[in-house]
């Protein structure tokens, strides 16, 4: 009990020093700057709200090759194959965790030029996919078309129900 009292003093002391420091800096940020900062984290709300609309809802993760091959045949592109990574698949099935990143490999067959456009347009998908490689690839069966590899994440997440969104191509 000895010991307990001058420590609760220092403490209730040193509480009373931090409360005059935070006064002091906020008597010197200015009104200007106070919205600037408030008009910044709207922005970024607002981003934030924008991005997790886009996350890929885990219940329909069985419909993404046919959203996807709806998307690509838009530009041309036939889809080949969708390889997502099951150890990532495994954790989020067995976490408590709401979102996960699911890496996926999905290849693609077409002309240059229209996976340029598929690949310049890739941010309107209706779903985030974060392309981290490209790979192109020349098939001997074919000279006209080449081979698109994209690795890459997509966010899953478990309580998202629908996409609700309009396909823009």
């Amino acid at each position: 009990m000895l010991i307990y009292i001058p420590l609760q003093k220092s403490s209730s002391r040193f509480i009373q020093k931090i409360d005059v420091l935070e006064q002091r800096e906020r008597a010197q940020i200015s009104e200007e700057q106070l919205l600037t900062v408030q008009t910044l984290v709207d922005s970024l709300e607002k981003q934030i709200a924008r991005n997790t609309e886009k996350f890929y809802p885990a219940d329909h993760l069985l419909d993404l090759g046919r959203e996807i091959e709806d998307i690509v045949e838009t530009y041309d592109i036939r889809l080949v194959s969708i390889t997502p990574n099951y150890p990532s698949l495994a954790i989020f099935k067995d976490s408590q965790s709401t979102v996960v990143e699911l890496p996926l490999s999905v290849e693609l067959q077409g002309r240059f030029m229209q996976f340029a456009e598929f690949l310049d347009n890739l941010q309107s998908l209706p779903f985030t996919f974060n392309v981290n490689e490209v790979t192109l690839e020349v098939r001997k069966e074919s000279t006209k078309s080449i081979a698109i590899i994209l690795k890459g994440v997509i966010v899953l997440d478990r309580e998202r129900k629908e996409l609700g969104h309009e396909v823009n191509t």
